[in-house]
């Protein structure tokens, strides 16, 4: 298996050498296993010479997309697939840097599932006091590093467990900052829309059109990059671009789903400027009542507790299939396995909570959110 690392700027020079430079001295992937493709989407600031003079310890490709009156992100980062060489295609954005074993976070999930799935990772955000550019920080001070914010995403997944296979528009949450996909179902996909010309949307329209092929999402929460601090606003002019993109988005795809991404404008709109988060549940939770969805007769949750040394997680997964097939199903997992991916791969009918390495106050919470048979799977 052969990673293409597809990173994409424009005019952010020391930005980007950031990003290339902490993808130095990856860890747990086998030597020659990834290529990086970075794609200057038009930038007139320096950016090839100040890539050009870095000390790096694998193979770039430099790929230069001429600026035209039709310039767009979806265009630059399809150019970049045209010019890769490898069956597993990871989208990294230029402001972004990266921990040591980044690429190899995405390169276990594809190993581990078996089957082809869209690796979805988070973003977190640093915050202007740390000083010091990133690939001068030691390993060891890595954990120094003062953040802005977390990625808010994470809450929205934690709000329906820690299962993101729960979420019912899981495609919304794809970002291109980092997500990885097969190659062959991304150009079934047809790749990035080069109809999305405006800002934002052309990442979760694409997530839609995986989704719609069965393309299965994992997210995996081990897997953060840094975006890198630098003056971002969310005004008037953005959120005109995120309402132009989804009135394509809709007329491209006339389901209740893409309709209901309105609700998100709640967020982007700078008159409203209500929390992300809080936009997104009213979003997930408008899609699962129209649809009907976890408004089962039986309300009980059958419980599986998975400790280190029971079954393996193979026949876990097994049980936990089968009881889904007529129960929700509640899983409190203490093990060190790697149930927390594979879980998000199982088919549902019913509600699917997961929680790993719980506490006891949340246990409690669980519980009490619920009703529960101790009886167990």
């Amino acid at each position: 298996m052969r990673i293409s690392i597809l990173v994409l700027a424009y005019n952010i020079k020391n930005l980007v050498a950031e990003c290339l430079l902490s993808l130095n001295r990856q860890v747990q992937v086998p030597e020659g296993c990834f290529e990086v493709i970075f794609v200057d989407d038009g930038s007139d600031d320096g950016t090839q010479e100040r890539i050009t003079a870095l000390d790096l310890d694998y193979s770039l490709k430099y790929v230069y997309k001429t600026p035209d009156v039709s310039k767009c992100r979806s265009a630059a980062r399809n150019l970049g697939v045209s010019q890769a060489g490898g069956d597993i295609l990871l989208f990294l954005d230029g402001d972004q840097v990266v921990e040591r074993d980044f690429i190899y976070q995405h390169w276990k999930v594809h190993q581990l599932c078996g089957e082809p799935v869209v690796v979805m990772g988070l973003r977190d955000f640093l915050a202007e006091d740390n000083r010091l550019p990133f690939s001068q920080v030691e390993d060891s001070n890595r954990s120094s590093l003062i953040l802005e914010r977390r990625d808010p995403r994470l809450p929205v997944i934690q709000r329906f467990s820690e299962n993101a296979g729960n979420i019912e528009n899981i495609w919304a949450l794809l970002y291109s900052c980092n997500f990885s996909v097969p190659r062959v179902n991304y150009e079934e996909a047809g790749g990035f829309d080069e109809d999305f010309i405006e800002w934002g949307l052309e990442d979760c329209e694409l997530g839609y059109r995986l989704y719609q092929q069965g393309a299965k999402f994992i997210l995996n929460t081990q897997c953060v990059v840094l975006h890198q601090y630098h003056p971002t606003t969310y005004d008037e002019k953005k959120y005109l671009g995120w309402f132009t993109n989804l009135e394509l988005f809709k007329h491209k795809h006339p389901t209740l789903e893409v309709e209901l991404q309105s609700i998100l404008g709640d967020w982007f709109d700078p008159a409203r400027r209500k929390p992300w988060k809080d936009a997104f549940i009213r979003y997930e939770l408008a899609v699962r009542s129209v649809k009907g969805l976890y408004n089962q007769m039986n309300s009980l949750y059958n419980v599986a507790m998975i400790h280190g040394d029971s079954a393996p997680v193979e026949e876990w997964l097994s049980r936990i299939t089968r009881a889904l097939e007529s129960h929700n199903v509640l899983v409190l997992d203490y093990s060190r396995s790697d149930l927390h991916l594979l879980i998000q791969l199982v088919p549902r009918s019913y509600d699917l909570l997961y929680y790993r390495q719980p506490s006891a106050e949340r246990v409690i919470d669980v519980m009490q959110s619920v009703a529960v048979n101790l009886s167990g799977l």
